[in-house]
């Protein structure tokens, strides 16, 4: 019984994280969605939710974190949060557009390590 919640709770997971993958991506290609009140909050959300998800299917994947998704992590939260920090919040809005699709490639990385390929193809 165990192992079948188990994999229940994986499907789930996995379906989570390509829903908010396609929010992202959705976000990214119709320029309309940014006239809605709350755009990059929603983003954000998107963003932390994801990694939220990914971190409590497969923890490991951020424990260990290749060199490349530890700068991609870096620079998302250096050049997103610094802006707010000193008050310009509209910098750090532009930014958030650009973190997003360097997102991406961490999405694509997280896919292949866990042979999640078919999402990734779902995605595209």
């Amino acid at each position: 019984m165990n192992s079948k919640y188990s994999s229940l709770h994986t499907i789930l997971m996995r379906k989570v994280l390509t829903i908010i993958a396609y929010y992202l991506v959705l976000t990214s290609i119709l320029p309309q969605l940014k006239l809605l009140p709350g755009y990059n909050i929603t983003v954000f959300g998107a963003m932390l939710a994801w990694f939220f998800c990914a971190g409590l299917l497969h923890p490991i994947f951020f424990i260990r974190l290749r060199i490349h998704t530890f700068f991609i992590l870096f620079f998302i939260t250096y050049t997103f949060l610094l802006p707010y920090l000193f008050g310009n919040g509209t910098i750090g809005n532009r930014y958030l557009e650009h973190g997003v699709m360097l997102i991406y490639y961490i999405i694509y990385q997280y896919n292949n390590i866990f042979g999640y390929n078919k999402s990734s193809w779902a995605i595209i």
